[in-house]
């Protein structure tokens, strides 16, 4: 690919600005006699390739890498399903699409970053080669809103051995205690209130008999939990 090895030589720094940052603007070389296009129309053409390569497809690449990510992390809980349930075939199924859909979005999105960088090469090499179209895309360029920004970043889909960007807090596989059924629960808690204050001398009986009756009472619902 003659034009890929020299566009990616002339970026690196024989007087050429950066085509992924803002205020890119296609130099026009006269001595490239390439006939890949000429005119207005074309350097049109070459605008939309560049802005496609350099918003479009690196935004869907992100999205899919994020994607790739969640599915990544997924697998801590099929795992943990597959612990509790004794690696049962259905979880093992579960596992096995999980896997094919991390690798298939980890795959997209490397190839739509890939994509959108090509399309950047193409744009920015081929308007080098027509004066006309090289004014023509650097007038469009400047005018987009879409290109005041550098090429946004694609982090790194993670492979099947990456740590998890999100650790699985795994739930418990103890029985809850049971809840106390209404009243008793509410009944409970007016008896506690009435032995601590029997016993604390805040509440003062106005009989003796209170402070039995308020432990026989605390009593018979503790034995109604039980039974």
């Amino acid at each position: 690919m003659v034009w890929a090895m020299k566009g990616a030589a002339m970026s690196d720094g024989n007087g050429r600005n950066d085509p992924n940052q803002p205020g890119y603007q296609a130099p026009y070389d006269p001595s490239d006699t390439r006939d890949v296009g000429s005119g207005k129309d074309f350097g049109a053409d070459l605008y939309d390739l560049y802005t496609a390569g350099r918003v479009a497809f690196p935004e869907k690449a992100a999205l899919f890498s994020g994607w790739a990510s969640s599915a990544h992390d997924f697998a801590q809980r099929t795992q943990f399903l597959a612990d509790s349930v004794g690696r049962e075939r259905s979880v093992l199924v579960v596992e096995s699409i999980r896997e094919q859909l991390h690798f298939a979005l980890r795959d997209t999105s490397i190839t739509m970053r890939d994509i959108g960088a090509a399309l950047v090469q193409v744009a920015t090499d081929f308007a080098q080669t027509d004066e006309a179209a090289s004014a023509e895309f650097n007038r469009l360029a400047a005018a987009d809103p879409l290109l005041s920004a550098p090429t946004p970043q694609v982090p790194v889909p993670p492979g099947s051995d990456a740590p998890y960007s999100t650790p699985y807090a795994a739930p418990s596989l103890e029985a809850p205690e049971p809840e106390t059924p209404w009243p008793f629960g509410w009944l409970e808690g007016q008896v506690d209130d009435a032995v601590d204050g029997v016993r604390s001398g805040v509440i003062d009986p106005l009989q003796d008999g209170l402070g039995e009756v308020v432990d026989a009472m605390e009593g018979s619902m503790d034995q109604e939990k039980t039974s």
